[in-house]
């Protein structure tokens, strides 16, 4: 069953549980409380096909001051871009 976002967009790849996570790391990022990168990370653990908690990853890397955060956001990118044409492929068949 496809999970949606708390305002109802679908999102392709996700359990609820990595949906739990991934409205928990978006909760924190408005916030700029808390680790949202951890929980962006749970979300990924527990749904590698998930493309938009790796995008959200990719763009929490972007915003950060380190310079090693660039290639954390390129693999990143990398797997959102797996991920969604996994899900591409799986909707045309």
């Amino acid at each position: 069953m496809t999970q949606n976002d708390q305002h109802g967009h679908p999102l392709s790849g996700a359990s609820a549980e990595a949906r739990d996570h991934y409205e928990r790391a978006l909760g924190l990022f408005r916030l700029y409380r808390g680790d949202p990168l951890a929980a962006a990370e749970a979300a990924i653990a527990d749904s590698p096909g998930f493309a938009m908690a790796h995008l959200l990853k990719a763009w929490l890397n972007l915003l950060g001051t380190e310079p090693s955060g660039i290639a954390r956001l390129r693999r990143s990118r990398t797997a959102s871009a797996a991920a969604t044409r996994s899900a591409t492929c799986s909707t045309r068949r």
